[in-house]
């Protein structure tokens, strides 16, 4: 771990907390969203697992007041037992956020301070840990941590080596998220459940093995876990304690006692309301808890409802727009001065005319050629896998990594964000054009990659101050799709706004004379005549009228292009005579 350097912006944080959609843990999540913003001065994310049904009104609430939801769907019946605690990982892999680091809770937590991110900056391989006195190997979980381990492929010497006692939150780097989360999603599948002694039957399984699969997974991708000290439990609710007095960060209230338990608040809508008139004896850690339950009850009863201009970020200071861009430049600024190196992903298609799928006589389509050249294509930044399972949930779309790669994770965002079988690609520069000049996103010409396809996006890139995102979409259901390096993922190509606006179509009849329209039918009947009687005589079978730049009749164009204009305008010559290998024509067999 480093300390933050004083002459860079401190580092981008996401607080995230995840829960279920129900009354218990909705209570929750609407203490821990005051708590967080009264406190840490921060707008936490709350992660909401659920079916598809309505929120529940403690999570409208939160919304009500401005707060983050995000409702994504449940995982905790993903693998062959029911287990609540997959939705935390879920959250992790789930959760849209921009940030450079994510913290992670639980929604049982309450804040007294901000944390302090702003002097902390982990390595990019390294991951927090706040310190618990619980999670030990011994004589009880021994042999279940051995078979665990030795499923996910290794033996409990990875846990006894370098012990990791550690809990939420966890702080990580934003390219962590997706593989921790999914080989740590994974590694619960190991565990296995017991028969429940409850009345409702089913299985159980202990709420640590989320913690020790955590922690394997950790060992798994050679990550390094970095210990904090930022939490209070109240294993002692009775305890004497003084926020004020204290340097505690954070308390997580995941025990209880006869003053305070939590789960006195879970089973119908009539106890989690009693949660809010909770009392306990100040001085201590329940009255810590019991005094922000009343704060938070106060909050929301007098919040009003804050619309979308009214949640806004305000900067300190108003900085104007000063860009101004070159004529015909497209001009990238990037987030941070590192990421100058990675602009490299652009390249011009002006020139690049092959295609390694062509076969020679596409050669002769100018049209094709022409188009092969058009636009700035992106390329991916490493390799992926992407699987679309079929629904149209963020979750459905599976994006896989080399853990290799993962320095470049957050060079290069490859998310599932809108769902609908698609994924996005961000990446940590934008463009901008001359005024008046906007970019649209097209499929890169004439590439494909098999079983995706590509979103199309106009953006006013002369007043965007900010990232645009590639969308793509996969049209192949469960089968993983393998897109390398280097694989163009989007396109843009300039264009006037409002040029296509007033565009119609009409036909000839309506708006030219008789004679003029019967004219161009003859000649159009003249070039079919020529291509299907003439043209087949000649090499390759083609007449290359069009590529020479004249009609049926040999008059020439008054404007023609046969490759796009250099750059220091000067227009190369045009081809005076057929080559016997193909570069350009255009497609007479049409």
């Amino acid at each position: 771990m480093r300390q933050n350097q004083l002459n860079r912006m401190a580092p981008s944080y996401d607080i995230v907390t995840s829960a279920e959609n129900n009354l218990y843990n909705a209570w929750q999540a609407m203490l821990f969203h005051y708590s967080c913003q009264e406190y840490a001065g921060q707008t936490p994310i709350i992660v909401v697992h659920g079916d598809g049904r309505q929120l529940r009104p403690g999570f409208r609430e939160i919304q009500r007041t401005g707060g983050r939801v995000q409702y994504m769907r449940n995982f905790r019946h993903d693998g062959g037992f029911d287990y609540p605690p997959r939705n935390t990982a879920g959250s992790l892999f789930s959760v849209r956020s921009d940030a450079d680091y994510v913290v992670l809770c639980d929604p049982d937590m309450i804040f007294f301070r901000p944390l302090p991110m702003e002097k902390i900056c982990l390595e990019e391989n390294e991951v927090s840990f706040d310190v618990v006195p619980y999670l030990n190997i011994n004589q009880t979980n021994r042999e279940l941590l051995s078979n665990v381990c030795r499923r996910a492929g290794g033996s409990l010497e990875l846990l006894k080596n370098s012990p990791i006692s550690g809990g939420v939150p966890h702080i990580m780097p934003a390219a962590l998220r997706e593989p921790l989360s999914q080989q740590w999603l994974q590694n619960m599948e190991y565990f296995e459940p017991v028969a429940s002694a409850n009345k409702s039957g089913g299985v159980l399984i202990d709420w640590h093995a989320t913690m020790w699969a955590l922690i394997i997974a950790v060992r798994q991708l050679n990550l390094e876990p970095v210990m904090t000290e930022f939490c209070l439990l109240n294993k002692e609710g009775q305890g004497a304690f003084s926020p004020e007095s204290s340097s505690t960060t954070m308390l997580h209230y995941c025990f209880g006692d006869s003053v305070f338990d939590k789960k006195r608040y879970s089973r119908n809508p009539g106890l989690c309301e009693k949660v809010w008139q909770a009392e306990a004896p100040e001085g201590t850690i329940n009255g810590a808890i019991c005094a922000q339950l009343s704060e938070a009850r106060e909050y929301y009863a007098s919040a009003k409802t804050v619309s979308i201009q009214e949640n806004r970020l305000v900067p300190e200071k108003n900085l104007p727009d000063q860009v101004e861009v070159p004529d015909n430049t497209l001009l990238m600024v990037t987030l941070r001065e590192e990421f100058d190196q990675y602009t490299s992903l652009v390249e011009p298609l002006k020139g690049e005319k092959e295609r390694d799928w062509f076969v020679p006589q596409a050669y002769f389509c100018l049209p094709l050629i022409m188009g092969n050249q058009h636009g700035f294509i992106v390329k991916s930044l490493y390799d992926f896998w992407v699987t679309w399972k079929g629904g149209d949930s963020r979750a459905d779309v599976v994006i896989r990594k080399n853990i290799e790669d993962q320095k470049l994770f957050d060079v290069q965002l490859i998310t599932s964000h809108f769902g609908m079988s698609t994924f996005t690609i961000g990446n940590r520069w934008t463009f901008r054009t001359p005024k008046g000049i906007n970019l649209m996103v097209v499929p890169p010409p004439n590439f494909h990659i098999d079983g995706i396809g590509h979103l199309t996006a106009v953006i006013e890139t002369d007043n965007l101050r900010r990232d645009f995102t590639f969308n793509l979409r996969v049209t192949r259901k469960n089968e993983e799709i393998f897109i390398p390096k280097g694989s163009p993922i989007g396109c843009v190509l300039p264009y006037p706004r409002h040029f296509i606006d007033h565009f119609q179509t009409q036909l000839a009849s309506d708006v030219l004379d008789p004679e003029v329209v019967e004219n161009e039918r003859l000649t159009m009947r003249y070039h079919a005549m020529e291509r299907g009687q003439y043209d087949v005589k000649n090499k390759h079978g083609v007449g290359r009228r069009y590529t020479i730049g004249e009609d049926v009749y040999g008059n020439k164009f008054s404007d023609h292009q046969t490759t796009l204009d250099a750059t220091d305008d000067q227009r190369p010559a045009l081809p005076n005579k057929q080559k016997d290998e193909p570069e350009s024509a255009d497609h007479e067999e049409e």
